[in-house]
């Protein structure tokens, strides 16, 4: 995979590259640019697969790259010594965010990462799947997937697709379903089921203890920093999407394949 680093601070260029170095040959620095117009001329022949990019970078040159960078096809992961920009950067389409000082096990995660997102799509595939179909399509299955939760009294068999939230109640986790009135109660803690559910795609994390099916989400207000979502009789309610999981939630409709709609 061929990356470029783009950064107006030389000692941020070096500390990526050494620890890129260190996670193995996976992935070659073709370039690097410490402004926005040395930048430009990357985004050409040979076009490199991913661009680390400096969040910080002077004005909002940070922020016009990204767009560039979006519009020509190149994936990329966001610097930055601030978690400030993440959710801005993940709106634009970032895949990654390290925060500086760059910690070589961070890269190392994040290289993995890419590797299994962009190696697959390089090669035309998604993992597991033929030519020409779609992430959203090698998903597809998670949502048939059947779990059961064990009661005191009972056992429910529910399908992914209609687990609208996962919530830990006092003594006990309350997993609200599509067409149930009443909750499901389960005696095991919200950590089982971040464990058993990290690898669903849909089901995101919105608090410490709470998870949310992205699918029965209707819209996210800014302003208030809350989601409304679907409740089990069809209606709506409201779920508190904290600062700590705003990139992830973004994140996770991107890595979907769910189209934005942008702003003319």
């Amino acid at each position: 995979m061929r990356a470029v680093i783009i950064s107006h601070q030389p000692s941020v260029r070096e500390a990526l590259r050494n620890a890129l170095r260190q996670t193995g040959n996976y992935m070659t620095i073709i370039a690097e640019a410490a402004n926005f117009k040395q930048a430009q001329k990357l985004l050409s022949t040979p076009k490199p697969d991913l661009a680390f990019v400096d969040a910080d970078l002077p004005g909002s040159e940070a922020f016009t790259l990204m767009q560039a960078l979006q519009s020509a096809g190149i994936s990329f992961v966001v610097l930055s010594d601030t978690e400030q920009h993440a959710f801005r950067a993940v709106e634009l389409g970032a895949l990654g965010y390290l925060l500086a000082p760059v910690a070589v096990e961070k890269v190392a995660v994040t290289v993995q990462r890419m590797k299994k997102l962009l190696g697959n799509e390089l090669n035309g595939t998604v993992q597991g799947q033929p030519p020409g179909s779609t992430h959203s399509d090698h998903w597809k299955d998670w949502l048939e997937r059947r779990f059961y939760f064990c009661a005191q009294k009972y056992i429910s068999i529910i399908a992914l697709k209609d687990i609208i939230q996962i919530n830990a109640a006092r003594y006990e986790t309350e997993i609200y379903v599509v067409g149930t009135p009443k909750p499901v109660t389960c005696s095991i803690g919200i950590s089982d089921f971040l464990k058993e559910f990290e690898e669903v795609p849909f089901i995101v994390k919105t608090h410490r203890s709470h998870l949310v099916n992205l699918f029965h989400v209707k819209r996210y207000v800014k302003e208030d920093g809350v989601l409304i979502v679907r409740d089990h009789n069809g209606g709506e309610g409201s779920v508190s999407l904290t600062d700590a999981y705003k990139d992830s939630f973004v994140q996770a409709m991107h890595d979907l394949g769910w189209k934005r709609i942008r702003k003319t």
